[in-house]
């Protein structure tokens, strides 16, 4: 089951696991109104890209926000550099590389509210149905847009 999965994913699915009688479901309602798309230009300095994104989190205190990034060392980057400016408890980090205990720790902050932005990548996310996300930053975007839209409807 999916809210996001295409076509093509579809077939593929049905293919390998041997499951052609299986129907796809679709609601005919996706659109939700309650969300604004933004686009901006990465700045080539460092400096006015990190204040745009200091801003957001600003922005989403009342909340949570998730900013999404390509891969582990973006989100160390990422991490270190709003630390500068942010107050490193309200900051998480999530993804792949860390160990279980991190990333319990990482979840746990987050759901206690004690963490209110979340740098991570895709990995983070299954299973995050919080009604205060506010903002989702996509720092890179994703490879397409199927994987933009699992992550800003999870």
């Amino acid at each position: 089951m999916s809210a996001t999965i295409c076509e093509r994913d579809v077939a593929s699915i049905k293919e390998s696991l041997g499951l052609n009688y299986l129907q796809l479901v679709r609601q005919p309602q996706t659109l939700r109104m309650e969300l604004i798309y933004e686009v901006h230009k990465k700045s080539d300095k460092g400096n006015e890209t990190m204040e745009k994104l200091k801003k957001i989190i600003e922005n989403a205190r009342s909340g949570h926000c998730i900013i999404y990034c390509a891969t582990p060392e973006n989100c160390r980057k990422i991490f270190e550099s709003l630390a500068q400016h942010i107050d490193k408890a309200e900051l998480g980090i999530y993804h792949g590389k860390l160990d279980e205990t991190e990333k319990n720790n990482a979840i746990q902050r987050w759901w206690s509210g004690t963490c209110h932005t979340m740098i991570a990548t895709s990995s983070f996310g299954m299973g995050i149905d919080m009604s205060d996300v506010h903002h989702v930053v996509h720092y890179v975007f994703p490879m397409s847009m199927s994987k933009c839209l699992i992550n800003e409807f999870r």
